[in-house]
């Protein structure tokens, strides 16, 4: 879409909590999932785990803000955008990182239960 509708998302902003260390070329597996947005905004958490998915790594959240390039402002998502994410986001409990953090920390295996 920014090649030939000169449509993207760019980051507003991200939160991240570091929880165990990733080596130099260690293999590790990043999970994401789409987890609010709005009409011209998409939040998104990603984890981050070793390649056995048992030791969780790093925990992320970013929004995302849907831009036009050309214009250089924000625009709403269209109606099939919106219907989209309303298919395919996994909603959940805290909107706060923290408390989300608190979550993860206490029971990593809480973002395994994602599609």
């Amino acid at each position: 879409m920014a090649k030939t509708k000169g449509i993207a998302w760019v980051v507003a902003s991200n939160q991240i909590a570091y929880i165990s260390p990733a080596f130099t070329m260690e293999t590790v597996v990043i999970q994401s999932h789409l987890f609010a947005f709005s009409e011209k905004s998409l939040s998104v958490e990603m984890s981050m785990w070793d390649e056995k998915q048992t030791k969780l790594k790093s925990l992320f959240w970013v929004k995302f803000i849907h831009f036009d390039i050309r214009n250089q402002t924000s625009l709403k998502h269209t109606a099939e955008l919106m219907s989209l994410f309303e298919q395919v986001a996994v909603p959940i409990e805290q909107n706060i990182f923290e408390e989300r953090y608190k979550q993860v920390i206490a029971n990593p295996f809480v973002l395994k239960s994602f599609p």
